[in-house]
């Protein structure tokens, strides 16, 4: 005999900050949620990012094509369905600034919010305008698999995979149909003004935040400060 459905699932909506399309989803379940506690007590970056991504294409009804979510795209939507499945408040710990005392703080997810601070098309001079795009969660991966700490190898890597599109008189250039050496190449012969637009905007990238202000329970001290990532808010 088939066991009873004990739940009907509530059905929300969100938007997806990089693209602005509309997608309805539902709470996870248990399921769901074992598969995210056993990442999260991996402590393993790809880990983490994977079970996130599976639960959203678990709970959003809507197909999600991956390569098309940016990272803060899938950062945004899990902290919303986290929000509907397991409370719209969460609690983190910060340090004072001045005593460096830990408090909790309590932060409403649906408060939280995706910064844009840059845009994606760096003009490089009068004929040549590049489009960069943002990078998806299997690009993290790649690059939280790369055999270096150095950060400026890290941030090479970065630009070669977020450089998009060239945009000429003439014509617009599919950079990514181009191989890797030729990329490379086209990199390695900008200047630095031109190099540096494309180094701000990786470095720039759109994250989850929010601006939290609290008094420190042990010194008195008001503190203002920002809490950035999916990593900060989970709990």
């Amino acid at each position: 005999m088939a066991l009873p459905v004990i739940n009907e699932y509530s059905k929300y909506s969100l938007t997806i900050p990089s693209s602005g399309k509309t997608v309805t989803f539902r709470p996870f379940l248990v399921k769901e949620q074992k598969i995210l506690l056993t990442a999260m007590e991996s402590q393993d970056e790809s880990m983490i990012l994977q079970a996130v991504v599976d639960t959203l294409k678990s709970c959003v009804f809507d197909e999600l094509t991956e390569k098309e979510l940016a990272t803060f795209d899938v950062e945004y939507m899990f902290t919303q369905i986290r929000s509907k499945s397991v409370g719209e408040s969460t609690t983190i710990v910060l340090k004072c600034l001045k005593c460096e005392e830990d408090n909790k703080i309590d932060v409403n997810l649906s408060e939280i919010e995706v910064k844009f601070e840059l845009e994606n098309k760096i003009k490089i001079n009068d004929q040549f305008t590049i489009e960069m795009r943002y990078p998806n969660y299997q690009d993290v991966i790649m690059l939280s698999k790369l055999e270096t700490d150095k950060t400026t190898e890290q941030v090479m890597e970065l630009i070669t995979l977020c450089l998009d599109k060239i945009y000429t008189e003439e014509e617009i250039i599919n950079i990514q149909d181009e191989p890797r050496e030729e990329i490379v190449k086209f990199i390695e012969s900008l200047n630095t003004e031109q190099f540096d637009g494309m180094v701000n905007f990786v470095m720039n990238l759109p994250a989850l935040k929010k601006d939290i202000d609290f008094k420190c329970k042990s010194c008195g001290k008001k503190n203002k400060t920002t809490a950035e990532g999916l990593q900060s808010f989970l709990s």
